[in-house]
């Protein structure tokens, strides 16, 4: 009778816990605006549930769609024209949550990662 009843709890337990676990996921904690300090210009990206996305950089703005190549690797596609001319290129990003509000974003280029970006969720 006890084993029935540590099987039924924890099966209570696993029935509670599973929505939030599923609110964790990356796909769904990337939706939103993140924004940093970069070389004395605030930038920022925003990400919207469609799968697309705006870039900033101080005066320069892209906009294009992001999907996730796994549960750490984030790309970007603009196909959208650049402020000062031009199209933007296809990246791929590593990121990395450090909390719900806080990411850390990792360049990859030529199979090099470059210094990684610290973003903090954007509150209004």
């Amino acid at each position: 009778m006890r084993t029935a009843t540590l099987a039924f709890v924890g099966i209570v337990l696993l029935v509670l816990l599973a929505p939030a676990k599923a609110a964790d996921k990356p796909q769904d904690l990337i939706v939103g605006k993140w924004e940093t300090q970069l070389d004395n210009k605030m930038a920022s990206w925003e990400f919207k549930k469609d799968g697309t996305f705006k870039g900033t950089e101080g005066d320069d703005s892209v906009v294009g769609k992001y999907k996730f190549i796994d549960d750490k690797t984030l790309e970007l596609s603009s196909g959208a024209k650049l402020k000062g001319g031009g199209e933007g290129p296809k990246a791929q990003f590593k990121i990395t949550f450090v909390t719900k509000d806080e990411l850390t974003a990792t360049r990859s280029r030529d199979g090099k990662d470059e210094p990684s970006i610290r973003f903090k969720r954007f509150k209004e």
